[in-house]
This record gives structure tokens, sequence and C-alpha cells, in this order.
């Protein structure tokens, strides 16, 4: 496969992520997937995007998913006051190139900021091609955006707003079946380290709240190993909103076409 290289959420955390990608094994054939949420938070949401922007142009296989910070950003700027948005319009733009989602090595597997839910998965056999997602109608745009928000799912299988969640309510990647493949996804931080579910891998480490900033490395065996940076500070306070999410212990899983080194 392609060697591959999945980042959690930065969050603003400019310093940090200098870091981290001066550890990385980057070539020109690397695909690189930012998992959204670049912004907000931390201290330097335009310097991250200059960053991210930069490399882009330096790694032809760079591509930025949308989180739901991205989305926000972007909604304010053009429905909001623009001039409470720190963005320039060069950044709204390059906001705006970022994929709702990333299915890679024929759907072995996929790349999402927040999760896939239940009601989605159920009548969508098959993602529906996201090359085409400039014909998409809005039901099926709205159905996509929640990817940007999902964390817990109610009986009926929809996202549940934050804070919102109750003791009946399921997190996705419990419960998520595999029918988009392995799915590489940030949105709910996990302050021990890049965590996994049987289906699911999680890579949002709470940077901005003085946990870490991690990324995923996939090898051309599809093996996979994880590299974090410690955070400098905390620049956000976390708000836990009792969640509850089960533990597996990495030892034990067997995620599909992946292998850890």
């Amino acid at each position: 496969m392609q060697p591959t290289i999945l980042i959690g959420d930065v969050h603003g955390c400019l310093d940090e992520l200098r870091l981290l990608w001066s550890r990385l094994p980057l070539t020109k054939e690397t695909r690189i997937i930012f998992l959204g949420d670049l912004i907000d938070r931390g201290p330097d949401s335009v310097g991250v995007l200059e960053f991210v922007e930069e490399q882009s142009t330096r790694y032809p296989f760079l591509t930025l998913l949308l989180g739901n910070h991205e989305l926000k950003a972007i909604a304010h700027y053009y429905h909001g006051d623009p001039s409470q948005v720190c963005l320039k319009e060069r950044h709204i733009h390059f906001l705006e190139t970022a994929l709702p989602y990333f299915s890679f090595e024929n759907g072995k597997y996929l790349a999402v900021h927040g999760g896939i839910y239940p009601a989605f998965w159920n009548q969508y056999s098959q993602l529906p091609p996201v090359a085409s997602r400039d014909l998409w109608d809005a039901r099926l745009l709205q159905a996509v955006e929640r990817f940007c928000f999902c964390r817990y799912v109610d009986a009926k299988g929809y996202p549940v707003p934050l804070g919102k969640q109750s003791s009946q309510d399921d997190y996705w990647a419990d419960i998520y079946p595999g029918h988009y493949g392995t799915v590489f996804f940030g949105h709910q931080p996990f302050f021990k380290g890049p965590t996994l579910f049987p289906h699911a891998i999680a890579l949002d480490n709470g940077c901005a709240f003085g946990g870490e900033l991690s990324a995923a490395i996939l090898d051309e065996d599809a093996k996979v190993r994880f590299l974090s940076v410690k955070a400098l500070r905390a620049y956000s306070p976390y708000i836990n909103y009792g969640n509850r999410i089960a533990s597996y212990q990495r030892e034990s899983l067997k995620i599909p076409h992946l292998s850890f080194g």
C-alpha cells in the first residue's frame, strides 16, 4: 500500500505540529491526512493553517478533512460576523478544499473527523463517492455533515448533541461493524494515547488540553505504529460531558488489514 500518515486534531497547536512533523518519515510519495479541527482552542490557528497549506505544495498527496471547527468557521465567515473570525478570506478558501471523508486502499480504510452513525450505514451500503459531492442533494449533504459532530448515537441511530447523551446511547465506534473499512478518526479526546476499537482507531489525544498530538503511520505492509508529542502546555480547559466509552486492550484486538509495530 501507499505509505500513509494520519494526524489527529491539531487545534491551533503550531509548535507541537512542527515538532511532530519533524519526526515523521515523510517522502513525496507519502499520503498525508489531517483528520480535521486544525483550528481553535490553541494559540495559533492561522499559523497552523498556513503551515499545512505550505506543506500541501510540497507533498502532493496531502489531504485535509473537514472538522466541526472548520465547518463552524466557514459558516460564521459567510453567514455570521466576518469581523469576529480571525481567519482571512484566503484561509477560508483553503478550508473549503477540505473533504468530508477520505476512503483509501480500495475501501480498506476510511478517514473521517468525528465518526459514522448507524442510520447512515444502514441506508448506504457503500459510501457515496466524494468526487461527486457537488451533485449531492441537500439530504445527503446534511447526512454527511453529521460526520463532523458524531460521538454518541441514539436508539434511532443518529448522533446525539454534545452533552445530551444518556446511559442508553452508544459511542459510535463501540458499535461500528466495519462497513466502510477500518476508520481513523479524531474529534473526541482520548488522553491515554491512540485508542483502538474493533474497527476504528482514535487519534485525537487532546493536545490543546495539555495531552498529546498524535499520528498513525502505516507502512507499505499495512503495519501501523503511532508517534505522539506532548503538548507544551494546556491551552484550553477540558470539559468532560460524561463520556462512557468501552475500553479495549490493544494486544487483544485484531483490526482488519492491520498489524501493529
